[in-house]
Formats: C-alpha cells, structure tokens, sequence
C-alpha cells in the first residue's frame, strides 16, 4: 500500500464517478452535483494546483474565448469484488 494513495473504494466512497487525467496526472473526477477533481496519490495535488495556475494564465493569453480546464475524463470507477 502506497502512503497516501486513494484507491477505488474509498473514492467511490468519497462520491467520484470516474477515472481520467489532467495533463498526465492521474485523477479522480466527480461531475454530478458539483465539479470535483482528487489526484490519486495525494501528495500530487500540490502539482495539479500548480498546473492549474500554469493553464489559466497561458489560456488567458493565447485562448482567451475557453473556458474551464482540459481534463481528459476516463471509465467509470469499478470497485473490485476483493476491495469491498
């Protein structure tokens, strides 16, 4: 077991639906009530804050029209039968 890893199970728990990436960053997304993004091992999302900083300043120069962030939503989240 990996130090601050969330595995399916407890994001399921926790309400993300999906799998997906954000600029090659693992994560988990929730998208039914509200918009919500957790990197997969915790201590990343320090950089997806990071990053998140990086594309709104390079978005509002180069793609001032766009809107929101460009994450790549994956399947949905399957908790093995051995995880319950």
């Amino acid at each position: 077991m990996v130090l601050g890893y969330i595995n399916a199970k407890e994001a399921v728990k926790r309400g993300f639906t999906n799998h997906g990436k954000y600029y090659g960053i693992p994560v988990y997304i929730r998208d039914d009530i509200e918009f919500e993004v957790t990197a997969k091992w915790v201590p990343l999302d320090i950089l997806i804050e990071l990053v998140t900083y990086i594309e709104m300043i390079i978005a509002s120069i180069f793609f001032p029209e766009r809107e929101g962030f460009m994450f790549l939503v994956g399947p949905k989240i399957e908790v093995n039968e051995n995880e319950k």
